[in-house]
């Protein structure tokens, strides 16, 4: 509970400051001002939260992340998903615009659900399934329409809640938008978001080990069907949460509070 009134009250000024000033007038007509700029509020108010909950985004491996060309096409980020807070590392660490398709219930959060239309992300309903492909179709256009955004989605489907150390099945309409704009598909693999909220977890700071595991190209896939891109993928993604694991526990001794 303390955690969270420490970063209420480090960081409901700012907030309430950045809702009225310009989350509104960005979120009602996001058309009308240049992605870079509206990406750039919303990180520096991510980051800002991120800073309050002790999460130290300095010593996060960024494996590559940010190495792109400099007229490189949209970014189709894949990656196993544990926590609300999987989405604010991505848009906290990268170094341009990005944006992810939240499920619906998203849009009644006042802060998270205007940040994700001031960025031209998309609501997902998972229980509606004509729903999820108009959906799909929509990010396919909007990769289209703006080629400076990259895309987050976490084919997992909803946040793992069983066993962090496992990934769970990925589906594989996710994949169908990169595949049909022959989008390059970045392949992650994140431990420990799930303690940055948790009430219970008072680490001094909080350290994200984030792997870029393959990215997986164009030419490599365009014989494939999205179930063996979507396989594969996992596999991918599996294979370096695994390899996460004894980091991420050492970086759990080396901040806990005990120390």
């Amino acid at each position: 509970m303390w955690k969270y009134v420490k970063v209420v009250f480090k960081c409901l000024p700012a907030i309430i400051y950045a809702y009225f000033s310009w989350m509104l007038k960005f979120s009602k007509h996001p058309e009308k001002y240049d992605i870079k700029l509206r990406f750039a509020k919303i990180q520096g108010l991510i980051r800002k939260i991120l800073r309050a909950f002790n999460v130290s985004l300095s010593e996060i491996d960024l494996n590559g992340f940010n190495d792109y060309p400099a007229n490189a096409k949209n970014r189709f980020i894949v990656c196993n998903h544990l926590s609300d807070a999987d989405p604010l590392i991505f848009l906290a660490l990268s170094s341009r615009p990005i944006t992810f398709v939240a499920k619906k219930e998203t849009l009644k959060f006042p802060l998270v659900g205007r940040a994700i239309k001031i960025l031209n992300g998309e609501f997902i309903d998972r229980n509606d399934l004509k729903m999820q492909l108009r959906v799909f179709k929509n990010v396919e256009n909007k990769m289209k329409e703006i080629p400076d955004l990259d895309w987050i989605i976490f084919p997992e489907g909803t946040r793992n809640k069983v066993n962090v150390k496992e990934v769970q099945e990925f589906h594989y309409g996710s994949f169908k938008p990169a595949m049909r704009n022959e989008l390059p598909i970045y392949v992650f693999s994140l431990l420990g978001t799930q303690r940055i909220l948790d009430k219970k977890c008072k680490n001094k700071t909080y350290i994200i080990p984030l792997k870029l595991n393959k990215v997986i190209s164009p030419d490599e896939y365009k014989n494939k069907s999205t179930v063996e891109v979507s396989e594969l993928s996992y596999s991918l993604c599996d294979e370096g949460v695994k390899s996460l694991i004894k980091i991420d526990e050492n970086f759990v001794k080396r901040f806990s509070k005990k120390n």
